[in-house]
C-alpha cells in the first residue's frame, strides 16, 4: 500500500511540474523529467522494502542482525576505551621526542607490540595502488580473464556506461566456465540501466 501511495504522489508531483512549464515544454525536458522520475521511483521502491518489507518477510533474520550490530558496536567502543585509557600516555606526561632515538624503529618488535595490544596477528600480502581509472580497469578485465576457479566481483557502484558493459560482459562470458557472483549495492547502483 505505502508503494502505491508514494508513486501516485510522485505522478502528482509530476504533473504538477509538466503543467507549470506549459505547454512549450519540449519533449527533451519531459523524457528528462520522465527519467528523474522513474529513478526516483526505483530509489523510493527500493528503500521501502529494505526498510519496512524485508522486516515484515524476515522478522528474525533482522532482529538478528540489529542484536549483532549492537553487540558489535558496544563491543568496539568498550575495546577502544579500554585500550585508550590503558595504553595511551596522558597528555601532561613527557613524551620523548621520537628524533632522539638515533638507531631508528625496530620495526619487527613494532608488529610484536601490535599483536599483544591487539590480540591478532600479522598477516601478509600485498597491494597494488591503481591510481587512475586506465590502470585500474586494465588491470580489472586482465585479473577477470586469468581468474581459474571462481570470480567474487564486489562493487558499490555498477554503471551502465562503457566500461561497465564491457566488464558485464567479460564477466558473463566467464561465467559459462567458472562460478562468477557479482554483489553491489542497491542504492550505489540505482541510478544505473
Amino acid at each position: 500500500m505505502n508503494k502505491v501511495v508514494l508513486i501516485a504522489l510522485v505522478c502528482l508531483r509530476c504533473t504538477t511540474a509538466i503543467a507549470s512549464e506549459g505547454e512549450a515544454a519540449d519533449s527533451g525536458k519531459i523524457d528528462e523529467l520522465n527519467r528523474k522520475i522513474h529513478s526516483g521511483t526505483i530509489l523510493t521502491t527500493h528503500l521501502i522494502k529494505s526498510h519496512s518489507v524485508d522486516v515484515l518477510i524476515r522478522p528474525v533474520r533482522t532482529v538478528s542482525n540489529l542484536f549483532s550490530f549492537a553487540f558489535h558496536t558496544v563491543g568496539g567502543l568498550v575495546k577502544d576505551s579500554t585500550l585508550d585509557a590503558l595504553l595511551f600516555p596522558r597528555l601532561d606526561e613527557q613524551v620523548e621526542p621520537v628524533a632522539s632515538l638515533a638507531t631508528g624503529m625496530d620495526l619487527a618488535q613494532w608488529e610484536r607490540d601490535l599483536d599483544s595490544i591487539t590480540g591478532t596477528r600479522r598477516t601478509t600480502g600485498t597491494v597494488d595502488l591503481l591510481v587512475d581509472g586506465e590502470a585500474f580497469f586494465e588491470r580489472l578485465t586482465a585479473e577477470i580473464a586469468r581468474a581459474q576457479q571462481s570470480i567474487r566481483f564486489r562493487t558499490y557502484i555498477f554503471d551502465n556506461d562503457d566500461y561497465a558493459l564491457e566488464i558485464a560482459d567479460q564477466l558473463k562470458g566467464r561465467s559459462r566456465e567458472i562460478p562468477v557472483e557479482v554483489l553491489v549495492d542497491g542504492v550505489g547502483t540505482w541510478g544505473g540501466g
